[in-house]
Order: structure tokens, then C-alpha cells, then sequence
């Protein structure tokens, strides 16, 4: 979608029913994410500014046609954020932006601007600071226990069969000469499952993309905000524990070293600044749930990065990165496997 698209959608919608400001000046793209095949729709956002508001609009187009499910996608994701604004304590800081206007039909959401620099830029400015960095990953641990209290926690037992059969798909199709020692550590999570099979999981509103490119700090004492639900579902809260945690910009790991059976978690102050933040305090124990849910990403993850490191249709400087990322995963499948076999 074009920005003179967007601005045809916008008067047509406000024409219909005024919930924008008239005098809106729209640009961009100013960020673009292509459907390539994964789970999410094809997106651009827009920025929008308008003299009737003290804050830019961002506006969210939604290619709706470019996998089956995502209109279903763009409805979660309003409903999140109408839900979320209701629900939320007026005398704290929102979690997310503020929701201006859905529309299905066109795939517009329209939202408040989220000004200022997210968690990725934070942990870049400070990467040779480990003490800076652990506050700003308590501060997404912080961020996540909010979402929680504010949505509801439940407990169930959770299927978690279907991850293994992707799982093993994607080890068949992109694994390569590694084939057989992914296949080693998804037997090893297929045996965790077995073992966790009655240990029920705590569930409640899911981020889907909780990564420290989606959290803006919003002040010096860095609070956060999030943007950009990805499939927002209600799942276990490990998924996006370990989402975040797993990201290379948190940098998981770069103290652990393979042959540890003491448990991954506990060791990693990565760890203990996260569960200050959620837990309130920095010993809470992750819990096997973790350890199985990181694995499991970590496996997902695995099979691609060792694919794309030996596509030559890639520039070099590409390859290496990806087999330099791959490594790191695979030393954490490593800790992981030993953590959940002998925890």
C-alpha cells in the first residue's frame, strides 16, 4: 500500500465515521516487513501527524491478502489493544499504544506514535556495561508481569505436540549435515514433554514478538512500551520469556559453557535481572516449562540459520553472520538438553 492509498483509505473511513483528525499529513513507509512465507502478514507503517493531537500517529497497513489467516492476525491484535486500554490502572503508564481506529476492511490500525529509543538500542549503547544492560532486561521482566497481572493468569495443560511435529519438519527440510544432531536434541524435548506431561502450564496473554526491538522506553527510569502483538494468543508465559531471553541482543549465555548440568537459568545473570523484574526478586527458579520452551525455540530456529548460512545466493558478509548466530543457538541447545536431561 502507498502512502496516497492510505491517505484515500483515511478520508473515505473518516468520512464514514469521524475518529481521526482531518488535518492528518501522512508519510512513509517508514518501515516495511514482507510476508517471505513465516507467520506474519506483510505489513508497512506509517507515521502521521496532525496539529489536534500532542503525539504522531502511527499507522499500521496490513496486507490482508498475503497469507489465509491475516485478517484473523489483524482482529486479534485490535482486539488486544482496545481490550488492554480498557482494562489498564489510569494512574499507571500504559503498556502499549493508544488505539485510534481498526479497520478490517482496509487493514489500517491506527495507534498512538511510540516516541523514543527501544531496548535493542539500549543494549547496544551499553554493550561493554553488563549492570546497565540487566536493568533494562528487568525492566521487560517488569514490562511482561504487567501484561500478566493486567490480563489474568490461568492454569492448564498445554498440547505441546504440534511444536514437535513442526519441529521435526523443519529438521527433514533445512538441517543439511546437521540433520542428525538436531534430530538428537528434539528427541531429547520430545522425552521432556513426556516428563511434563502432568505438570500444568501458567497461561495468560501472549505478546507474540516480545523482543527488545518492540519495547520503547518511556522515561529515565525506564519503563517500557510495547508495540506490535504479533498473533496475540493465550499461550503459556514461558513462550514469551523465552522469546526475549533467547534474542542475541540479550545475550544469553556468554558466561555458561556446555558440560554444566546445574541448570542454564540459574546461573545467567541475564536470568536473575529478568526474574527481579517479573518475580521481584533475582532467585526465583525458571522452572523445567522454561528450559523446554527455550529449547524448543532454539530448535525451530536452528534449522533455518544453518540453511541460510549456506545459500549462496547470499552475500558472504550474510553467511557468516548466520553461522556465527548459529553457533550461539547451538551451544545454547546444547546447555539446554544437558539442563532438562540431568536438571
Amino acid at each position: 500500500m502507498t502512502v496516497q492509498a492510505v491517505k484515500t483509505q483515511l478520508n473515505s473511513l473518516q468520512a464514514a465515521q469521524p475518529a481521526l483528525p482531518a488535518d492528518l499529513d501522512v508519510a512513509g513507509p517508514v518501515h516495511a516487513n514482507p510476508h517471505h512465507g513465516g507467520p506474519h502478514p506483510a505489513t508497512k507503517i506509517f507515521r502521521a501527524t496532525s496539529s489536534s493531537l500532542p503525539y504522531d500517529l502511527a499507522i499500521k497497513a496490513v496486507d490482508t491478502g498475503s497469507k489465509p489467516d491475516a485478517g484473523l492476525w489483524f482482529e486479534r491484535e485490535a482486539d488486544v489493544l482496545d481490550q488492554l486500554a480498557k482494562q489498564q490502572d489510569p494512574d499507571r503508564l500504559n503498556l502499549t499504544s493508544q488505539l485510534h481506529l481498526a479497520d478490517a476492511a482496509s487493514g489500517l490500525l491506527v495507534t498512538e506514535w511510540l516516541e523514543g529509543r527501544n531496548l535493542r538500542r539500549h543494549f547496544y549503547l551499553n554493550m561493554f556495561f553488563e549492570q546497565r544492560r540487566n536493568v533494562g532486561i528487568a525492566a521487560a521482566g517488569r514490562w511482561l508481569s504487567r501484561l500478566h497481572d493486567t490480563w489474568g493468569r490461568d492454569t492448564v495443560r498445554f498440547d505441546t505436540s504440534a511444536f514437535l511435529e513442526v519441529i521435526h519438519t523443519r529438521i527433514q527440510e533445512n538441517s543439511g549435515d546437521r540433520h542428525d544432531r538436531h534430530l538428537r536434541y528434539l528427541e531429547v524435548l520430545r522425552g521432556a514433554a513426556a516428563r511434563l506431561a502432568d505438570q500444568p502450564n501458567v497461561i495468560s496473554l501472549q505478546h507474540g514478538d516480545f523482543s527488545p526491538n518492540n519495547l520503547v522506553i518511556a522515561n529515565d527510569k525506564l519503563d517500557l512500551r510495547a508495540f506490535d502483538f504479533s498473533n496475540p494468543i493465550t499461550a503459556p508465559i514461558e513462550m514469551d520469556m523465552a522469546h526475549f531471553l533467547l534474542n542475541r541482543t540479550v545475550r544469553l549465555g556468554t558466561r555458561l559453557r556446555t558440560g554444566c548440568t546445574s541448570g542454564l537459568w540459574q546461573q545467567a545473570p541475564q536470568w536473575q535481572a529478568f526474574s527481579k523484574g517479573y518475580f521481584g526478586t533475582p532467585d526465583h527458579p525458571p522452572g523445567p516449562w522454561l528450559s523446554w520452551y527455550a529449547l524448543r525455540t532454539l530448535l525451530a530456529r536452528a534449522p533455518f540459520l544453518h540453511r541460510f548460512s549456506q545459500d549462496p545466493s547470499r552475500n558472504r558478509v550474510d553467511r557468516f553472520d548466520r553461522a556465527r548466530e548459529l553457533r550461539r543457538v547451538e551451544g545454547l541447545i546444547e546447555i539446554l538438553a544437558e539442563d532438562l536431561t540431568h536438571g
